[in-house]
């Protein structure tokens, strides 16, 4: 990790959140990834618990889901998933970010 950047862990009973912060010369870049726990129960539940985490963590540093570039989700199974974590991220996520790019990569 470069000397401008640092990482910090939220971890809920339900997901982890893992954010990390660099400086530049204009702007403080975040990068974030949530990680549903087991607890968090199925597709459903674990969504819900992951895009409350990612928003928690966003308004923490004074950010929001509007100045979002690119959002990646992996999903074991994005034939049975894909609708679920859409549902979830649509009450949270601001209508006008970019869709987020979804993978299918078994744990």
């Amino acid at each position: 990790m470069p000397p401008d950047a640092s990482a910090e862990t939220r971890t809920s009973e339900a997901c982890r959140v893992v954010v990390r912060s660099v400086d530049g010369p204009v702007a403080r870049e975040l990068f974030l990834l949530g990680e549903p726990s087991d607890a968090a129960g199925d597709a459903a539940a674990q969504a819900r618990a992951v895009y409350a985490g990612l928003d928690d963590a966003l308004a923490a540093r004074g950010a929001a889901w509007s100045d979002a570039i690119r959002e990646t989700i992996f999903l074991a199974s994005s034939a049975s998933e894909l609708a679920v974590v859409r549902a979830a991220r649509a009450a949270v996520v601001d209508a006008t970010c970019p869709p987020p790019l979804a993978i299918e990569q078994p744990p």
